[in-house]
């Protein structure tokens, strides 16, 4: 508006004078309410409608005035626009647009839209129910290979899991309860579709292990180890040690350091990479050590006139980083 009758919206001198907002088809106006800026705004928008063969939806239009405007003053706005009035707080772009103090009423929509996403995103991924694993999809060769690296990380860290028994809740093959890992590793041949689902109560009696059961579900040795493992209180839930730390309690350190892989320390790199040598000489450095130069040699160009040989020499040789850095004149 370049208009000298218009009258912009009140704001801070020291901020910038914003007159509108747009976003794709929505755009958001701001004025004063006094009639002769409301006429001129309105005849943008009627200039915009002809040049465009566009009609701004009134129905969906809006003004909004301060909370103290008197009813004249919204009820001559309504007239000279056509549009309805709205009251504080509005949304906008997915945002609550208000005034005074925040409250969390105003972000109920935003709130229930981010919750109904990830409880669909927990539906279609994570299993309910039992010690089911989020990361539970089966592994195919069609899957990513992020996935892939989140199922080999879930297979690293579940082996640090141990299950100390009290009420024998956990599940008798499928968790590590036993130190050995679980007994659908150590004895995949025993389990059968009567003892697939039992649990680990189911070979206690009176707090003590059911040793006869135990010999005639597993092989001898792992029955005489399990007949070895003290029982806890028969009152108390099942708990989970996390063997990655002294402990016993679990730590995203700790499962960082499972699953990372160690490479061996080169010293002669730990020598080049060093705070008090410039930058550009140990970053060179770096690149002569691993063959990284760009030489006839490391880069198997062939050449009629000079065969591949060092110029800067007065008995030509063969351009090798060798001959280069250390032999050459």
């Amino acid at each position: 508006m370049h208009d000298l009758n218009f009258i912009h919206f009140s704001m801070h001198k020291n901020g910038p004078q914003i007159t509108h907002l747009a976003y794709a088809d929505d755009i958001i106006i701001f004025s004063s309410g006094n009639s002769k800026s409301i006429k001129l705004v309105m005849k943008q928008i009627r200039n915009y409608e002809i040049s465009s063969g566009k009609i701004v939806n009134k129905d969906k239009g809006f003004f909004l005035v301060g909370p103290k405007s008197c009813a004249y003053r919204i009820n001559r706005i309504r007239n000279k626009t056509g549009f309805l009035d709205k009251s504080f707080p509005f949304t906008y772009l997915g945002c609550p647009i208000y005034i005074y103090r925040k409250r969390l009423s105003y972000f109920d929509n935003m709130t229930a839209k981010i919750i109904e996403r990830l409880s669909g995103w927990q539906g279609n991924m994570l299993p309910c129910g039992g010690k089911m694993y989020p990361v539970s999809k089966k592994w195919c060769t069609s899957n990513s290979q992020a996935w892939k690296y989140l199922l080999w990380a879930r297979d690293k860290c579940k082996n640090q899991i141990i299950w100390k028994i009290n009420d024998g809740q956990c599940y008798f093959w499928w968790d590590n309860w036993t130190e050995m890992g679980p007994l659908a590793q150590l004895c995949p041949n025993f389990i059968t579709r009567s003892t697939n689902k039992k649990k680990v109560k189911d070979f206690i009696s009176n707090n003590i292990w059911d040793v006869q059961r135990l010999y005639n579900t597993l092989p001898s040795p792992v029955a005489l180890h399990i007949s070895s493992i003290k029982l806890g209180q028969c009152n108390k839930s099942d708990y989970a040690i996390w063997k990655a730390t002294e402990d016993g309690h679990f730590s995203n350190g700790s499962a960082w350091h499972t699953i990372r892989k160690h490479k061996v320390t080169n010293a002669a790199i730990g020598t080049i990479w060093h705070k008090s040598i410039p930058f550009k000489q140990f970053f060179m450095c770096w690149r002569i050590y691993y063959g990284r130069v760009p030489l006839y040699k490391g880069l198997n160009i062939s050449d009629s006139q000079n065969n591949a040989d060092c110029l800067c020499c007065f008995v030509p040789k063969n351009e090798t980083i060798q001959h280069v850095f250390a032999e050459s004149n």
